[in-house]
């Protein structure tokens, strides 16, 4: 599971996601764009790992997709980095 997750953890651009996300709750492409110096399309392709991932969920709200932190993955995942790096 750490390789799964780490491929979506894997350039800090993502990780800004994914703490916007969890800080401030759900947003679209363009709002994510107002914080972070990533282009839209960067930003998109990113939000498709994270999906990928299924660190982030997505629903439609025509004319935008309104991204937020899929928090059951989320506690999983970092529980799953904390355990690997546990000293026993």
């Amino acid at each position: 599971m750490v390789s799964f997750y780490a491929g979506g953890l894997n350039y800090p651009g993502r990780l800004r996601i994914l703490r916007t996300l969890r800080d401030q709750g759900p947003k679209t492409v363009f709002d994510l764009a107002i914080e972070h110096p990533l282009s839209l399309s960067a930003i998109s392709q990113h939000l498709d790992i994270l999906s990928k991932k299924e660190l982030v969920d997505f629903k439609p709200q025509y004319p935008y997709l309104i991204y937020s932190l899929n928090r059951a993955r989320y506690e999983e995942a970092k529980q799953c980095l904390l355990d690997f790096f546990e000293e026993d």
